[in-house]
Protein backbone atom coordinates (compact mmCIF):
# COMPACT_ATOMS: atom_id res chain seq x y z
CA UNK A 1 0.00 0.00 0.00
CA UNK A 2 0.77 3.56 -0.29
CA UNK A 3 -0.55 6.79 0.45
CA UNK A 4 -2.46 7.43 -2.44
CA UNK A 5 -4.40 3.93 -1.02
CA UNK A 6 -6.30 6.24 1.42
CA UNK A 7 -8.86 8.21 0.25
CA UNK A 8 -11.59 10.51 2.54
CA UNK A 9 -14.32 7.96 2.49
CA UNK A 10 -16.14 10.06 5.26
CA UNK A 11 -16.76 12.70 2.58
CA UNK A 12 -18.87 10.17 0.54
CA UNK A 13 -20.28 9.14 3.46
CA UNK A 14 -21.42 12.74 4.69
CA UNK A 15 -22.32 13.24 0.75
CA UNK A 16 -24.72 10.37 0.25
CA UNK A 17 -26.40 9.19 3.51
CA UNK A 18 -28.91 10.91 4.89
CA UNK A 19 -29.05 10.21 8.29
CA UNK A 20 -26.84 10.61 11.41
CA UNK A 21 -24.24 7.65 11.60
CA UNK A 22 -22.05 9.60 13.71
CA UNK A 23 -21.13 7.56 16.65
CA UNK A 24 -22.83 4.45 15.29
CA UNK A 25 -20.92 3.09 12.37
CA UNK A 26 -18.74 1.08 15.00
CA UNK A 27 -21.51 -0.40 16.55
CA UNK A 28 -22.92 -1.83 13.23
CA UNK A 29 -24.00 -5.86 13.51
CA UNK A 30 -26.26 -5.88 10.68
CA UNK A 31 -27.01 -4.18 7.57
CA UNK A 32 -29.51 -5.67 4.84
CA UNK A 33 -30.19 -4.29 1.52
CA UNK A 34 -33.01 -5.21 -0.42
CA UNK A 35 -33.77 -5.52 -4.23
CA UNK A 36 -36.54 -3.84 -4.46
CA UNK A 37 -35.45 -0.80 -2.39
CA UNK A 38 -31.72 -0.74 -3.71
CA UNK A 39 -31.69 3.10 -2.48
CA UNK A 40 -32.65 2.20 1.30
CA UNK A 41 -30.13 0.20 3.99
CA UNK A 42 -31.52 -0.94 6.90
CA UNK A 43 -29.03 -1.35 9.81
CA UNK A 44 -29.04 -3.12 13.64
CA UNK A 45 -26.92 -2.86 16.13
CA UNK A 46 -27.25 -6.10 17.69
CA UNK A 47 -27.37 -9.34 15.73
CA UNK A 48 -30.80 -10.67 17.79
CA UNK A 49 -33.40 -11.27 15.48
CA UNK A 50 -36.03 -9.09 17.36
CA UNK A 51 -33.53 -6.41 17.30
CA UNK A 52 -34.67 -3.17 16.58
CA UNK A 53 -33.62 -1.60 12.77
CA UNK A 54 -33.50 1.87 11.11
CA UNK A 55 -32.96 3.02 7.66
CA UNK A 56 -30.66 4.76 5.88
CA UNK A 57 -31.06 6.24 2.69
CA UNK A 58 -28.72 6.21 0.03
CA UNK A 59 -29.05 8.63 -2.47
CA UNK A 60 -26.55 7.91 -5.16
CA UNK A 61 -23.91 5.93 -6.23
CA UNK A 62 -20.18 7.29 -6.31
CA UNK A 63 -19.74 9.90 -9.05
CA UNK A 64 -15.97 10.99 -9.62
CA UNK A 65 -12.81 10.04 -8.02
CA UNK A 66 -12.31 10.17 -4.30
CA UNK A 67 -10.21 12.89 -2.33
CA UNK A 68 -7.19 11.38 -1.31
CA UNK A 69 -6.11 11.76 2.59
CA UNK A 70 -2.72 12.67 1.86
CA UNK A 71 -0.90 14.78 -0.72
CA UNK A 72 2.45 13.00 -0.41
CA UNK A 73 4.38 9.99 1.65
CA UNK A 74 4.09 11.05 5.39
CA UNK A 75 7.62 11.25 7.10
CA UNK A 76 8.51 9.50 10.02
CA UNK A 77 10.86 11.21 13.16
CA UNK A 78 14.55 11.10 12.33
CA UNK A 79 14.90 9.29 15.12
CA UNK A 80 12.72 6.49 14.16
CA UNK A 81 14.46 7.47 10.95
CA UNK A 82 18.54 6.57 12.37
CA UNK A 83 17.02 3.33 14.28
CA UNK A 84 15.82 1.91 11.36
CA UNK A 85 19.26 3.12 9.19
CA UNK A 86 21.47 1.19 12.11
CA UNK A 87 18.82 -1.81 11.71
CA UNK A 88 20.00 -2.14 8.33
CA UNK A 89 23.08 -1.14 8.94
CA UNK A 90 23.55 -4.21 12.15
CA UNK A 91 21.79 -6.48 8.92
CA UNK A 92 18.96 -6.92 11.49
CA UNK A 93 16.78 -5.65 8.86
CA UNK A 94 17.77 -8.08 5.55
CA UNK A 95 19.58 -6.33 2.38
CA UNK A 96 16.85 -6.48 -0.21
CA UNK A 97 14.82 -4.35 1.89
CA UNK A 98 17.44 -1.29 2.60
CA UNK A 99 16.50 0.57 -0.27
CA UNK A 100 12.52 0.82 0.95
CA UNK A 101 13.98 2.08 4.25
CA UNK A 102 16.31 4.41 2.79
CA UNK A 103 13.85 6.08 1.42
CA UNK A 104 10.96 6.53 3.70
CA UNK A 105 10.81 10.69 4.61
CA UNK A 106 12.08 11.66 7.64
CA UNK A 107 11.38 15.20 9.33
CA UNK A 108 12.63 16.76 12.68
CA UNK A 109 9.52 17.97 13.38
CA UNK A 110 7.37 14.59 13.30
CA UNK A 111 6.07 13.32 16.01
CA UNK A 112 7.24 9.35 16.99
CA UNK A 113 3.32 9.05 18.82
CA UNK A 114 0.80 7.76 17.87
CA UNK A 115 -2.69 9.86 17.78
CA UNK A 116 -4.75 9.53 20.61
CA UNK A 117 -7.96 7.12 20.32
CA UNK A 118 -11.43 8.09 19.96
CA UNK A 119 -12.59 5.35 21.56
CA UNK A 120 -13.27 5.60 25.68
CA UNK A 121 -11.30 2.62 27.68
CA UNK A 122 -14.05 0.56 29.55
CA UNK A 123 -12.59 1.32 33.75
Amino acid sequence: MTFESFNRWDVVGDKYFKGNLTGKISKVRVVTVKKNKPSMISIKDSMNVNANSYNVEVQSKTKGPLMPCYRSRLPIAEAKYNDLMKLCKDKVIPAPFHHEYSIIPKATNAKDTLPESDIEDDE
